[in-house]
Parts: C-alpha cells; structure tokens; sequence
C-alpha cells in the first residue's frame, strides 16, 4: 500500500495530539497519584534553583511512570524579584505550543506582587469599523476565526543568558516552534456537508517564536517580549473532500491573553484611568491606551501597547502601529474555552511549587482565563497570513519605586452629572420641606 507524502504529513500532524490528550488529560485528572520511580510535577520543579541569580533546564511530565512531555524554563532572581518563563515541548512527539510568564516581586516592604500573562489563542478578525481591535456585539461579531496552534515539528531554544549593556545587567532567553499545524475555528458550530463542525480550515505555520529581554533600572524592572509569528503557508480543508474552503485575505490577527495576579493587598485593574474587571465588564472590548494594576493606590504593575510592529510580505519588512483591548469575559466565543484550560493544570502545579519557597503569598494561582480579571487583546490590523513581528513591554515598579497614586472611580462626566443631580434633588427636597412646614404650622392661640 502506498501512503501518499501529503496524506502521511497530515496523518503525522494529528498523531502527537492523539498520543498526548490522553496522556496529559488522564495526568491532569489523577495528578495526586504518585507512581512509583516518577516524582510528581511538583516534585520535579524542585530542581529549580531558586536561589540561583539565573537558570534554565527542563521538567519532565510523567505518566504511568512514562516522560511523554515536558517543560523548559528559564528563571530569573535578582534584586528580589523573580521571573519564570516556562514552555511545553516534547522528545517523543511533536511538541504542544504552550507558553507561560510570570513575574513575581514587592511592591513595597510588606507588598508581595506575582503577575501572570498566558497567550490563549489567535483570533483572524476582519477590521469593518477600522479602529483596529476586533468588535463583538450580540447581533455582530468582527471575529471571523479562532487560531488553535496544534503542535510543532521543531523546538529550539535560546539559553538564558546574563549580559552588560551600558553597566546594566540584561538577562535574555528565548523559546521557538517550527513547523507547526493548527485550526481554523469558526467562532460557533456550523453544518459542512451534513457534518456539525467547528473546524473551518487545517493550516501550516512556519514558526512562532518567544523572546524576552528583562532588565531593571532605579527599581523599576522592564521585560521586553518579542513575538515571531511566521506565515501561514498552507490552509487545506477541514477533511479531504470538504466542500468548503477560507481566505486570509484583508483578514487582521489578534493574540488573545489571559492574566492572573496574587497580592498580599487588595489590587485594581485600570484602563484608560478607570477600574476594570474582565469578569464584570458588559462592554464586550475596550481600546486600552493605558493599563495598568494598582495595589492600593500605587502603581504596581504596567502595560506597554501600541508599539509599531513590523509585517513581511516579503523581503522588505512594513511597519504598522499595534492595536489592543481589554476584554470581557462574555465576549470570548464558546468553541475554544474547553482547549484553554486542561492544559494549564501541570503549570499551576509548577507554581505551587515555588510559592512556598520564594515568597509568603499562599499559592492560589488560578490560570483559567474565566477567573482572570484581565483578559486583552494585542491587535495587528494587517496581517492577512502574513509574518510579524512585535515587541511589547511590561514593567513592573518594585520596592522604593511607586507613589501614591489618585484613587480609582467613575469618569469624570458620570460624577458631574450625579452631582448636578444631587442638587436638583436636594433642592426640591429644601422646597417640599418649606411648603411641608407651611401647611402643618399651627396657629397659636389668642390672648385674651
């Protein structure tokens, strides 16, 4: 029997999640067993050094006494603040595209602060109303596809490293995926050929790439995150046969993230000056110029946005402006949510490792996305297929860095019209009382 070379490429992009599902599902479910001669994760990420200035290795995934997973990390400690990236891949088969970043530092003498950021997925959204960021509304939804990277042929990684640039220390690692399948999802369930699916188009990626530069300057600290998103360089049906077929074309791409934040103190999400919650929100995306996490009243943790990104359609790179967004949890479609957490289990044990062994803060890290209390959107307008390349920055302010900061509320126009009225209510409230008095006076009594 000849097996065809394309038949078999795609077969082969299938087997590694058919091996895996149940492997890290079936982990994920009894991850409280121990098997005997197999430390559980959260033994295993002991290895990791914590009191070591800086540090890489791997952390193996069992199951049934079995290594089919693991995940790299890179670890950074100084000035008392630490920073753990962490990343799926795998020997045994093609590797799940998995990220993770997480930050942990005081905020001042008796604030503990970690910040989270996770990539979910990738969104193809078409731009109508032009203003850049992806638009959902209960009758119309901008979102055409959600991107779901499968796995990857190759990973590659960059060893952390420590160097001087102008007398300051800069500690650089990286993380990249090659060859990679995914899926295009329709937003909602539809009927192809009789068939109820989700699954619009099976696509190949050339890479994705993570890099990171961090780096702390008169207590502030910057991690500077470098996205490679090569093109995409195959789009095939759904099925063999399917009588149906996408097109990237005047398409923008969006990379959806979920955060989880812990403080020894109660702690505000702000956007665009305001107060924010992704669990509470209604208004469904919200263009963020500004965003940041206050833990009472002091700046503790920022978002840079709105950088330019490079686009290549060839040889000759363009330069586009960023777009991004907080948004609600409402607004994010249903297809996707069962992928976004089972995955995320082995890197919550991780966590809960090194809580107790870096900081006071008790390790009730959640990474479900519908817990997060920001969820954001970062937003190439054009795109259409195409690779890119971006550079967006976090900066944390540490101890002996933050002042007071004017609290948080309602915007201005909101608290003009309550008082203008409070006045009008209190004056009619001034005038029924006179006219009130007026009518119950009694008269008093002649002399005689």
């Amino acid at each position: 029997m000849v097996v065809d070379v394309k038949m078999k490429r795609e077969l082969c992009a299938w087997i590694p999640i058919c091996l895996m599902l149940p492997a890290l599902l079936s982990y994920v479910t009894v991850r409280a067993t121990t098997y005997e001669g197999a430390p559980s994760v959260r033994q295993a990420a002991s290895r990791i050094d914590v009191n070591a200035e800086y540090a890489n290795g791997s952390i193996p995934l069992y199951s049934d006494s079995q290594v089919i997973c693991e995940l790299w990390y890179d670890w950074v400690n100084v000035n008392g603040t630490q920073v753990v990236f962490l990343a799926y891949f795998s020997k045994v088969v093609n590797s799940p595209i998995i990220t993770f970043l997480g930050q942990h530092y005081r905020a001042d003498n008796e604030t503990e602060v970690f910040m989270a950021n996770t990539l979910m997925l990738m969104e193809a959204y078409s731009d109508v109303n032009g203003n850049g960021i992806p638009d959902t509304t209960d009758t119309v939804s901008e979102l055409q596809y959600n991107f779901l990277m499968n796995s990857s042929v190759g990973f590659q990684i960059t060893p952390i490293e420590k160097r001087l640039v102008d007398g300051i220390a800069h500690y650089t690692w990286g993380a990249k995926y090659e060859t990679i399948d995914g899926h295009f999802l329709y937003p909602e369930d539809r009927i192809i050929d009789g068939i109820g699916t989700n699954t619009a188009a099976r696509a190949m990626i050339s890479h994705v790439g993570f890099s990171y530069d961090y780096y702390i300057k008169a207590n502030v600290s910057y991690l500077k995150t470098s996205f490679d998103i090569g093109k995409i360089t195959e789009l095939q049906p759904p099925w063999p046969g399917a009588s149906t077929e996408i097109t990237l074309n005047g398409l923008s791409l969006s990379l959806f993230f979920g955060t989880a934040t812990l403080s020894t103190k109660p702690y505000t999400v702000v956007v665009n000056g305001q107060s924010y919650n992704s669990t509470l929100v209604q208004e469904a995306a919200t263009p963020n110029d500004q965003t940041e996490v206050r833990v009472q009243n002091r700046k503790a943790y920022e978002f840079i946005f709105g950088q330019d990104y490079s686009l290549f359609k060839d040889s000759s790179p363009e330069t586009h402006q960023s777009k991004s967004a907080a948004v609600s949890r409402n607004s994010v479609p249903s297809s996707p949510r069962v992928s976004l957490t089972w995955v995320l289990g082995n890197l919550q044990e991780v966590l809960h490792d090194l809580f107790p062994r870096i900081s006071a803060l008790p390790p009730e890290i959640n990474l479900d996305y519908e817990a997060s209390t920001l969820l954001y959107r970062v937003c190439y307008p054009a795109w259409e297929g195409n690779s890119i390349k971006h550079d967006p920055t976090y900066v944390a302010y540490l101890y002996g860095s933050g002042g007071l900061l004017p609290p948080v509320g309602p915007r201005m126009e909101f608290l003009v019209a309550v008082a203008v009225a409070g006045a009008i209510v209190l004056a009619v409230s001034l005038f029924e009382l006179r006219r009130t008095r007026r009518i119950l006076r009694v008269p008093l009594p002649l002399k005689t």
